[in-house]
């Protein structure tokens, strides 16, 4: 065939490993390759890897109680059997985190697309979102070209600059707390400070804060299946921000402050510039992101530091700890705990074969708890020295733009509580959201204790 000679006549081994998994050139044109004994081997492991659509895997059902009380040891029974499993929610789910990690590295795999929210009954402007805005859903190459002008505005130097801001902010919300030595920590705290926090970054009025704490709470309901009985409230969300950056793009371009947007609008190249629709999308985008996750993980930390009475105390006593604390609750209990990926052609790892167009979940509670890679998973502990490599943020090209705004968030306001409320404990009944994707406390009460 032309393009298997093609294919042999440079030499390329990529070329050649892609053509051997594809199909596009004759198994036997190998020998005349400089690489022929490695591409033998290589097609020798294509021969005995499995498709994933043939193969009898474990299942687990998000909706089953016995899941609902002790996911974790769900999902390790599961592993057991196999580093994948299908699922009741984007059916396949990977379980390893060797695996993860490769599979977030190579491009083979891909932002799945708007095409996870087909059938849910989307309106045309949640549709836009998705196809635009979403950015861990873009795949190539929009993603690339909207993350790089994202990431030349939204900069670690600053987000670190800020960090006083974020440390007065957790001491102006604490000091409001109501009376009585108790509050909830939801609704008095983590709700309000990481929308403010990003609010502040992109130059939004503070009489206008109410308002982005409404829309970010109604979007947040994208993280519900099925979505079809929040659609109308998605859509009027979506509305009102679009309306808002809209005006707020157009005041920006203008005149310029010192605020995120105008960034954003400055760090447009012409090779690299966004559409209207895509600038609107990634300004949502980083709203929403900025809100929920660290909402619901710092809600999350506090309720494990709480249980695990220990632990709170060694924050009490050395502050140093809190960024590492952090770093174990991301593991331990993921607020985030579904990464999307889309197979873009025929694509190996662990004897495993995907065809294109498989979609993929890496399940982040399965993989921060897997014993090859944390040593007794199930133990909150916040000295642990490998607790970074937890995997809530992704990695590879689709890397979470925010993780350094939420991991300097959650360290500024964590020591704010250790600092002032060292007695402080659960006061009653804690609710969980009820998302299999975006998960945390929705209620928990806390009894202040006397201050430092």
């Amino acid at each position: 065939m032309e393009g298997a000679e093609s294919h042999c006549a440079t030499d390329d081994f990529g070329a050649l490993l892609i053509a051997l998994a594809t199909g596009t050139t004759r198994a036997g044109c190998v020998q005349d390759c400089a690489d022929a004994p490695r591409l033998r081997r290589v097609e020798e492991k294509l021969m005995t890897s499995t498709y994933v659509d043939e193969m009898d895997l474990p299942f687990i059902d998000f909706a089953d109680p016995e899941y609902l009380s002790d996911p974790v040891r769900v999902l390790q029974r599961a592993r057991q059997q196999s580093w994948l499993a299908r699922t009741s929610v984007f059916e396949l789910q990977v379980l390893s985190h060797r695996i993860a990690a490769e599979m977030m590295r190579n491009r083979m795999l891909d932002g799945p697309g708007a095409e996870i929210y087909h059938g849910q009954g989307f309106t045309p402007l949640m549709s836009k979102y998705a196809r635009e805005g979403m950015l861990p859903l873009i795949p190539e190459p929009p993603h690339d070209r909207i993350r790089n002008v994202l990431r030349r505005g939204f900069n670690p130097r600053m987000i670190l600059g800020q960090r006083k801001m974020m440390r007065d902010l957790a001491i102006e919300l604490v000091d409001s707390f109501p009376g009585g030595g108790r509050c909830d920590l939801v609704s008095d705290f983590s709700h309000n400070y990481p929308i403010t926090v990003v609010c502040r970054l992109m130059g939004i009025p503070a009489g206008d804060i109410d308002l982005f704490n409404r829309w970010t709470t109604d979007l947040s309901l994208l993280g519900r299946f099925p979505i079809d009985p929040w659609v109308s409230r998605i859509d009027a969300a979506l509305s009102g921000l679009y309306d808002y950056f809209r005006e707020l793009v157009r005041q920006r371009q203008e005149e310029p402050g010192e605020d995120f947007v105008s960034a954003i609008i400055e760090a447009q190249t012409v090779e690299e510039t966004l559409t209207e629709d895509e600038m609107f999308g990634a300004l949502v985008n980083l709203l929403f992101a900025g809100q929920d996750t660290t909402r619901f993980q710092f809600s999350w930390l506090i309720y494990q530091l709480l249980t695990h009475r220990r632990q709170w105390e060694r924050i009490i006593a050395d502050p140093g700890l809190a960024q590492n604390a952090i770093e174990e609750s991301m593991r331990h209990t993921p607020s985030q705990r579904i990464v999307l990926r889309r197979a873009v052609r025929d694509v190996e790892f662990g004897d495993v074969m995907f065809r294109a167009g498989t979609l993929v979940g890496i399940n982040t509670l399965a993989t921060n708890m897997d014993p090859e890679v944390f040593d007794s998973p199930e133990i909150f502990d916040i000295g642990r020295s490998n607790a970074s490599k937890q995997q809530i943020f992704g990695g590879g090209a689709h890397a979470c733009l925010g993780q350094v705004l939420a991991r300097v968030e959650m360290t500024e306001a964590l020591q704010v509580f250790a600092e002032r409320f060292p007695k402080m404990d659960i006061a009653g009944e804690v609710h969980f959201t009820p998302s299999p994707v975006l998960v945390g406390p929705e209620q928990l009460p806390l009894r202040l204790g006397t201050s430092a």
